[in-house]
């Protein structure tokens, strides 16, 4: 039987395949896999430089499509786990789509890697380093997650990847591990930025599939990403110390938003961290968020959603009710195709005064609140 073997190119594309073959019944949506989770299937864990990938082998041919032999290789600078190696080549088969490029079909078309193109930023070039997570299949060794064992990172932050998964070595040295080790371990990834969605995605999902253990909610394993370390994710966040939730509430409190750009929003990471910190201190939640406001690093849309979140912990109609003016002001200047420089600086104005006007209220309503009930 034939060995599958992914490159980094078509991970994407073998889960999508995947995924249409599953039944019409509701699944649970999968983000990236996270550290946890990754360890917890990988034989080996390297730092390498992706060196280069070459078209191995004979193609087969289908309709509108061809299948490519492809083999990645890798340099490797560092072993984290597992079997010292200088190398590592990883063997695949690659889809390539025909599309059309100009009016003269058939000699116009064109194959192109079927990779979704909200995915690309994270597609690895030659001479990027990245972290490989690889499973033992007999002498050979192959991706240990078909879409995630290959992360790109920066250089900069190779030492935190190191630090993070040499922890976990000697927290699962013994075999089994202690869930407030893990606990532990996963707010120190939510220290740093390079790891902190890691860390607060696998607690925040750990509350989840506790809430449905305990609520016996038939559907909530819809709500549970499967990419995320099932057991020890939900023992960590059960474990999770008054002393760990405190920590996570300062991390939240010394984020430095004052050097957001207008294109930077708000990352995958403190958002999961401002959801967990609402968990327990929603008052600290709705005072960073606003922060994110007075910012102006946002916006209108991200602006909005920030409002929306605001109004919902400090349960204050009048925030409310600011809020849904501005997203409808919003949304109208969405739906004009074409408007006057005068119309786009009138609404301009408008969206900066019922921004101003939502500020003063929110810190009003907070002011007065001596504490927000997390619902």
């Amino acid at each position: 039987m034939k060995k599958l073997r992914s490159s980094p190119i078509s991970l994407i594309l073998i889960v999508l395949i995947a995924s249409m073959a599953m039944s019409a019944k509701a699944t649970p949506v999968r983000a990236r896999a996270t550290l946890l989770s990754l360890y917890s299937k990988s034989d080996a864990i390297m730092i390498a430089r992706y060196d280069k990938r070459e078209d191995s082998g004979t193609n087969r041919v289908g309709d509108g499509f061809t299948a490519v032999t492809t083999k990645t290789y890798f340099e490797i600078s560092t072993v984290i786990k597992g079997e010292p190696r200088k190398f590592v080549v990883i063997e695949d088969e690659e889809f390539r789509y025909q599309i059309q490029k100009g009016n003269d079909a058939p000699a116009d078309a064109a194959f192109v890697v079927g990779v979704d193109s909200g995915d690309l930023n994270n597609v690895p070039k030659p001479g990027d380093t990245i972290l490989l997570f690889l499973k033992n299949d007999g002498d050979a060794m192959t991706l240990a997650d078909e879409r995630d064992g290959v992360r790109k990172i920066t250089p900069a932050d190779q030492s935190i990847f190191v630090d993070r998964i040499r922890e976990l070595n000697s927290i699962f040295e013994n075999g089994d591990a202690d869930s407030a080790k893990i606990a532990a371990w996963l707010v120190r990834c939510a220290e740093q930025p390079a790891t902190r969605w890691d860390g607060t995605h696998e607690l925040m999902q750990g509350f989840r599939h506790i809430e449905w253990r305990e609520k016996a909610d038939a559907n909530g394993y819809e709500r549970i990403d499967p990419s995320v370390s099932y057991v020890h994710g939900a023992d960590a966040a059960n474990a999770l110390s008054s002393e760990l939730k405190n920590t996570l509430t300062q991390i939240l409190v010394n984020s430095d938003f004052s050097s957001l750009t207008k294109t930077a929003g708000i990352s995958e990471g403190d958002r999961e961290l401002i959801a967990l910190v609402k968990r327990w201190d929603p008052k600290t939640a709705a005072n960073y968020l606003l922060g994110q406001l007075k910012s102006r690093a946002f916006t209108a849309h991200e602006n909005a959603g920030i409002m929306f979140k605001i109004s919902e912990l400090l349960g204050d109609s009048r925030s409310a009710d600011i809020t849904r003016v501005y997203g409808e002001t919003t949304a109208n200047d969405s739906a004009s195709e074409t408007i006057s420089i005068k119309m786009a600086a009138s609404k301009a104005d408008l969206l900066a005064r019922t921004l101003d006007r939502f500020i003063r209220n929110a810190e009003t309503a907070l002011a007065n609140s001596e504490s927000i009930q997390f619902n």
